[in-house]
C-alpha cells in the first residue's frame, strides 16, 4: 500500500490560504492531493482511503459535500477516516487530507465500474 501524508490548504510557499473558510480549506487540501497523485502518475481511482484530520468535525461534516462531489467527479470510492485534532500546522489550518493508495495502478481499462 502507498501512503501519502498529509495536504494542508497551503500555497507553494507554505503559507495558510482560505483562514476561517472551512470549504475553501477542504477543497484546496483535496485540490493539493490530486495534484500530488498526478504528479507521480497515480490516479484518484486508486485512492483507497482518506485520513481527514480536522480540528472541528462539525465543520467537516457541514462541509463534507464539497469532498463527496469532487470524489464522485473523479470516479473515486476510497474509505474516508475523520479524525479530529486539537490543532493543525500552520496555526489557523482547519483540515488536511492525507491517502492510502491501492498497490497497483489504476488503468481506465482497470478502472472499476
Amino acid at each position: 500500500m502507498t501512503t501519502i501524508p498529509e495536504h494542508a490548504p497551503l500555497d507553494d510557499l507554505g503559507r495558510l490560504l482560505h483562514e476561517d473558510d472551512y470549504p475553501a480549506q477542504l477543497a484546496l487540501a483535496l485540490a493539493r492531493l490530486e495534484a500530488t497523485l498526478a504528479r507521480t502518475g497515480r490516479s484518484a481511482r486508486e485512492l483507497r482511503e482518506l485520513r481527514v484530520s480536522t480540528t472541528d468535525r462539525r465543520a467537516f461534516t457541514d462541509a463534507r459535500d464539497v469532498l463527496d462531489e469532487r470524489l464522485a467527479d473523479l470516479g473515486a470510492h476510497p474509505v474516508t477516516t475523520v479524525v479530529e485534532v486539537s490543532e493543525l500546522p500552520p496555526p489557523g489550518t482547519l483540515v488536511a487530507i492525507g491517502a492510502a493508495l491501492t498497490d497497483t495502478p489504476v488503468t481506465p481499462e482497470k478502472a472499476p465500474s
